[in-house]
């Protein structure tokens, strides 16, 4: 498995291609060179200076380039284009075929949703009295036990959670043949399997906000600009470091949805 690469805001950093690798260049520090084949993700966070030759290079090796603002409003991600159909998207496509595959696969969702709602809150409130089934709206009521005054915050923190997460999706979705845009909650949406794998995934992104507003010193990591909160450099740093310790156990988690959804795409399928 290759590193993710994260780069976040300083206004004179410069990315390049040298040869077969990515050549970054800081202020006052020495150049780092890292060869395209050891990074499987790219992430960058604010103003980044970086060439269209590093661009077209990410497609060439098949790197997802994810992009953020700093204050994590707005997010894209840059694919290589590919003319050709993924090697499953024939398959995947029975989950829209009819109503009946429609019914089961939003089922099979909305399960899979509610079973890792149910594991965190047994996790971080083992004594609450709950049923091994919780509704949506319980659920966030019970969240909420764990937010912040001001939500501002907290949706700050999950939406960068979120947006590290779907990298990931990107990445595992890609590795297995998989078309990124045929979903069925989110469907006839760009990237709409990936946003139907964060829905699933929610709460994971949850469980990792409660643990970064469980530290006592939350409160360092963000800077007021105006009316606009923004999380700091050391924020955004202190997010990934949390997200990478835990990228190991994602994968797995995220794997396992895939082999489940190869199941139902087979009962489907008969």
């Amino acid at each position: 498995m290759g590193r993710t690469l994260y780069l976040f805001e300083n206004y004179r950093i410069t990315a390049t291609i040298d040869g077969p690798s990515l050549w970054i260049e800081r202020p006052m520090k020495a150049g780092q060179r890292i060869p395209l084949r050891l990074i499987s993700r790219v992430f960058l966070v604010g103003h980044i200076k970086i060439s269209s030759t590093a661009i077209l290079a990410f497609a060439k090796h098949n790197i997802p380039l994810i992009i953020a603002t700093k204050s994590g409003k707005d997010r894209t991600a840059l694919l290589p284009y590919n003319h050709r159909l993924p090697k499953y998207y024939k398959e995947q496509r029975v989950i829209l075929e009819n109503n009946y595959n429609i019914k089961r696969y939003m089922d099979w969702l909305e399960t899979y949703r509610n079973y890792l709602q149910l594991r965190l809150i047994k996790r971080f409130l083992p004594h609450e009295r709950i049923k091994n089934e919780i509704g949506e709206g319980d659920y966030k009521i019970l969240l909420r036990k764990f937010m912040p005054k001001d939500l501002a915050y907290w949706f700050l923190v999950k939406n960068t959670i979120s947006y590290l997460l779907r990298g990931l999706i990107i990445e595992n979705l890609l590795k297995a043949k998989l078309d990124l845009h045929v979903g069925g909650y989110f469907r006839r949406a760009n990237f709409g399997f990936v946003l139907d794998m964060g829905y699933i995934l929610e709460a994971k992104a949850d469980e990792q906000a409660i643990m970064f507003f469980k530290q006592n010193n939350f409160q360092s990591f963000f800077q007021k600009e105006g009316r606009q909160v923004e999380l700091t450099i050391d924020g955004h740093k202190n997010i990934v470091h949390r997200f990478e310790n835990k990228r190991d156990l994602l994968v797995g988690e995220i794997n396992k949805i895939i082999d489940d959804f190869f199941n139902l795409v087979r009962e489907l399928q008969t």
